[in-house]
């Protein structure tokens, strides 16, 4: 590797080290959602908190219920009842799904294995020892810890730190996130063009990445090639902001100013990683906020925006997860690779008769868009390795969504007319 050239790991690595997450807040529960813990959930109740049915049935004595016996039918218990009768040998009661089981009984005979004839009920099946039914404290015993610090909480978890007994919890809240475009030739979307003008793609983009990655965006209009109007921009950014993202101008151009105001400003430092797309690369501190110079490529700026920025926005949050789920892929098509630097490939998943495939989305560069959108995945080749070839195996990261299942964090990578199916995954923390 060139002498001039720092490795991208020993890069990220030295970014993400100089970051501090986001101070908490407490907020209500419903206020909380898509941000991170910064504490503990732990359970204040057992979940469930009693003893409850888990099917529409009959509460029986086991030992009463072999099959064709005939039971006194005695009372009835919905969910959320408080007096319940209790049941006898020889009697059972009529209950619902979630109701408190009665004293006396311990299984429940479902409605589909018994007969309730008038005021007797026949048994046609006898149940298995605490069969349909939910012990009190089977899925948390009081105090047990609900959710770790670090947790993203997604649907399932507000749930269960509801159930937990959770009304408000300490979160880190989303990062605010300007993203200031720059360039004499850029104007906004949907403005027309004139000579040698190209429209501000890298603004909405990046905007769009801040908010996929659970951080809000702040909408900043391009800034022209003036160091004047570069420095008022960015101070007054990094203000209003807990992170300052620039596209354009950290290269050795003439017009390249972006890398010497933010040098003027703050302890910002250019350097370039061996890493294609995404070679010229700024970091440092304005004020205290960690601002970022990427490339003015698009595909350039998406790239280092996903490998550097994103897992700095879930840093800030105090995110332990950093890293995109990966997938083992076999090669459908040759992935280009470089001599000098990683190289980041945008990808497409399917389905083939061996598994999973990946193949390149399009002829990469860091000015094609078409090859960018609709990517799903993208495979990070080594330096050294002029290419991935067909039918080898490489680690796909998804683009497409994350989550958990069964404990496990899965992907939904991919849909290609059909539901979208897990994969088993791997993800680095």
């Amino acid at each position: 590797m060139s002498a001039d050239l720092e490795a991208f790991d020993a890069y990220r690595a030295r970014l993400l080290a100089r970051l501090t997450p986001i101070e908490p807040t407490r907020l209500p529960l419903e206020r909380a959602a898509g941000m991170t813990l910064a504490a503990p959930v732990e359970a204040r109740t057992p979940l469930p908190g009693f003893a409850n049915a888990a099917m529409d049935g009959y509460a029986v004595r086991r030992e009463d219920a072999e099959p064709g016996a005939r039971l006194a039918l005695t009372g009835e218990i919905a969910a959320g009842q408080e007096h319940l009768p209790l049941v006898e040998p020889g009697t059972t009661v009529r209950i619902m799904t979630g109701a408190p089981m009665p004293d006396g009984a311990d299984a429940v005979v479902p409605v589909e294995q018994a007969d309730e004839a008038g005021e007797t009920v026949v048994i046609a099946a006898r149940p298995a020892a605490a069969a349909h039914v939910r012990a009190a404290g089977e899925d948390l015993a009081v105090g047990a810890r609900a959710l770790e610090p670090g947790t993203h909480l997604g649907a399932a978890e507000v749930a269960l730190a509801a159930a937990a007994g959770a009304g408000a919890v300490l979160v880190r809240r989303r990062p605010r996130v300007a993203v200031l475009s720059t360039g004499d030739e850029l104007v906004p979307a949907g403005a027309p063009l004139r000579g040698g003008q190209i429209v501000d793609s890298n603004g909405p983009s990046l905007a769009a990445a801040a908010a996929a990655a659970g951080a809000e965006p702040v909408a900043q209009p391009a800034v022209p090639d003036d160091a004047q109007a570069l420095r008022a921009a960015f101070t007054a950014a990094a203000a209003d902001a807990d992170v300052l993202v620039t596209t354009g101008g950290v290269s050795a151009g003439r017009y390249d100013l972006v890398q010497h105001v933010l040098a003027e400003l703050g302890d910002v430092g250019t350097t370039t990683v061996a890493m294609q797309p995404g070679k010229p690369q700024a970091f440092g501190l304005l004020d205290g906020t960690p601002c970022f110079g990427l490339p003015g490529n698009p595909v350039s700026a998406l790239i280092s925006f996903e490998a550097l920025v994103r897992p700095a926005l879930l840093r800030l949050t105090g995110r332990a997860d950093l890293a995109r789920p990966n997938v083992t892929a076999r090669v459908a098509a040759t992935l280009p690779g470089g001599k000098e630097r990683l190289r980041f490939v945008l990808a497409r998943l399917s389905e083939g008769e061996q598994g999973t495939e990946v193949a390149p989305l399009g002829t990469q560069g860091s000015h094609r868009l078409a090859s960018a959108a609709g990517a799903d995945a993208y495979v990070v080749v080594p330096r050294g390795v002029p290419r991935c070839e067909p039918d080898e195996l490489v680690d796909a990261w998804l683009l497409s969504g994350d989550g958990w299942q069964d404990g496990q964090h899965v992907a939904y990578a991919w849909q290609s007319g059909r539901q979208a199916r897990p994969l088993a995954v791997r993800s680095l923390r």
